[in-house]
């Protein structure tokens, strides 16, 4: 379950979206143009960190190395876990499933 991880590094699918709903800080190499423009939006608002297109990173493993050691710094940890807990109700499943018994 992705609320007991530490962290979370992904391909830039959608494993992004449900960590950042955990509220587990996460990361993403992107394998497509798509991912990475959706990235670079969650990345904006703290609900992911943008590491880049994983081409452009085989190509430069200095890149790579930079970016991991961001992520792992306490401030981007404890930026994204503040943002995330901000932006997500972590009781929102529950209300769901309650108005759905309300029909």
């Amino acid at each position: 379950h992705l609320s007991k991880c530490d962290i979370v590094i992904s391909s830039g699918g959608l494993i992004k979206y449900e960590a950042a709903f955990c509220i587990t800080p996460n990361a993403c190499i992107n394998s497509t143009n798509q991912q990475l423009t959706d990235s670079k939006i969650l990345s904006k608002k703290k609900l992911t960190y943008n590491i880049g297109l994983e081409k452009d990173l085989i190509r430069q493993p200095d890149v790579l190395e930079t970016k991991m050691k961001n992520f792992l710094s306490n401030h981007e940890i404890e930026s994204q876990r503040k943002s995330m807990a901000s932006n997500f109700d972590s009781n929102s499943t529950k209300t769901v499933a309650s108005l759905i018994m309300q029909l």
